[in-house]
């Protein structure tokens, strides 16, 4: 096949497109590695363009604020953590069906953060050790209790087996579209008896940024294939948020600056 004009005086490289082109056109085609090796370009390219629109892959994500960290090294002097039972939000009823289904995912969460070892009392064992089924961050404690927990098991050593004590408190939940999760979450240092780490926030999934971050750690932890009807299913997973939120809350316990808690979550949310 003829083009109508004259193509030498053309740039090399057009000259070259319009070649191939006639190539095609007189069912010349080229070899089937040169074939693939175009497809492939192809295909990262569109992969290219499809994830610098993608917002799990540019932003804008979600950023923690109210958190609080000691300044004093104290991640190098906690190694055992009694955890105490997590506690539903005062006033919140769905939170209160939701700490049968996130207690589970604390306990793992935790363990997958390896900061320290954690030992988790259940409800059953905390009365039996101190007349009461739960204790909330803050919340006035028992007589004697710091030292109950403190003396769970005998000395190894010259060292108490725990160290510090972490109030969980699961307080606001709601396991509907937009899912939202918020936790408050204390830690205490027997040795110096002070607050050494705080957390309190709310996850929305109505918050853009939030999604953003939540399908991040899907794609990063591969929770899931790229496929998109089984991604919407996992963000609206409220495992997977607790998932997310605890593995984006525990993870401020590693960084050195500090930041106050200025509000609680109960009046602030991430949004």
């Amino acid at each position: 096949m003829k083009f109508p004009y004259c193509t030498s005086t053309l740039p090399r490289r057009l000259r070259l497109y319009i070649k191939r082109a006639r190539d095609w056109m007189d069912g010349n085609f080229p070899p089937a590695p040169a074939s693939l090796a175009a497809a492939l370009l192809l295909g990262s390219g569109c992969t290219a363009i499809k994830e610098s629109w993608d917002g799990s892959v540019r932003g804008p994500f979600h950023e923690i604020h109210n958190y609080y960290s000691a300044d004093n090294d104290w991640q190098d002097n906690i190694q055992v953590v009694a955890v105490m039972p997590l506690v539903p939000g005062r006033g919140d009823e769905w939170s209160v069906q939701g700490v049968e289904h996130m207690q589970p995912v604390l306990t793992e969460e935790l363990t997958r953060c390896n900061q320290f070892e954690a030992i988790t009392i259940t409800p059953r064992r905390l009365r039996a050790l101190t007349g009461i089924k739960q204790v909330r961050p803050l919340a006035k404690l028992p007589n004697k209790f710091q030292e109950i927990i403190q003396h769970l098991d005998k000395e190894k050593g010259t060292r108490k087996v725990v160290d510090a004590i972490l109030f969980c408190e699961l307080s606001s939940y709601r396991p509907y579209p937009p899912l939202a999760m918020g936790w408050k979450l204390h830690l205490f240092d027997l040795e110096t008896q002070q607050l050494v780490w705080a957390f309190d926030e709310v996850f929305d999934v109505g918050d853009p940024r939030l999604v953003n971050s939540l399908r991040r750690h899907i794609r990063d932890y591969r929770l899931t294939t790229l496929d998109n009807f089984r991604e919407i299913m996992i963000i609206d997973s409220p495992r997977s948020l607790a998932r997310y939120s605890l593995s984006t809350a525990l993870e401020t316990m590693r960084k050195k600056n500090t930041k106050e808690v200025k509000e609680t979550a109960d009046t602030t949310s991430s949004q």
